[in-house]
């Protein structure tokens, strides 16, 4: 799978979860919060993904903060971040695609590209 799933988590803030491509080293999707995402992830691989693939990735998300099976960590993709010439920090991720999240329930607004 191309996408793989993060949970970041800020002491004081409730978890949020966003898709990372593997693809292009970047976030996917912008952070949400657990229900959200579990909308976004049915809306977007359906009725099947969901209830076939959701579960168990989430499991390797509970483990390690991300859901690749090779053991890829939440800090490994920060250092392989593709968006600009140095990784992004935790912080700057949060800032970016978290608090700067565009408003609104619309879908266009989870993804970075389509904001």
């Amino acid at each position: 799978m191309a996408a793989l799933i993060v949970k970041l988590e800020k002491e004081g803030e409730e978890p949020r979860y966003m898709e990372w491509s593997s693809i292009s080293g970047m976030p996917r999707t912008y952070g949400m919060t657990l229900d959200e995402f579990k909308t976004y992830y049915r809306d977007e691989y359906g009725r099947w993904g969901y209830e076939m693939e959701f579960d168990r990735r989430m499991e390797q998300v509970e483990k390690r903060g991300c859901s690749s099976m090779i053991g890829d960590t939440l800090d490994d993709l920060l250092a392989t971040h593709r968006h600009g010439e140095e990784p992004l920090t935790f912080d700057e991720l949060w800032q970016q695609y978290v608090v700067d999240r565009p408003d609104g329930d619309d879908e266009e607004n989870d993804s970075p590209d389509e904001a």
